[in-house]
């Protein structure tokens, strides 16, 4: 869903979705990675839980389905996917 926060225009992601730097595909001139929904497990994972994408000029949203969101950014640019503990007690009190 996308909204504007902050100031921003993001891409809120699900609850209980994660992201893995790991994972991402760099090209010559972008990055593609992905957020996936997973149930919270205690342990030691290499992800990290995630809740919004920052929708600046250089990102595009690929796809979205039930098991997570793809996107595209540019290559000299940071990951776009963030978490935030404001955005998600800002959701939360919206339920």
């Amino acid at each position: 869903m996308e909204k504007m926060w902050n100031g921003r225009r993001i891409f809120v992601l699900p609850k209980n979705s994660y992201h893995y730097c790991g994972y991402d595909n760099k090209y010559e001139e972008t990055i593609t990675g992905y957020t996936y929904i997973r149930d919270p497990e205690p342990g030691d994972h290499l992800d990290a839980p995630v809740n919004y994408i920052e929708l600046r000029e250089d990102v595009e949203i690929l796809n979205v389905d039930e098991d997570g969101v793809g996107v595209k950014w540019g290559a000299d640019k940071e990951c776009p996917i963030y978490y935030s503990e404001e955005l998600e007690e800002l959701e939360e009190g919206l339920k």
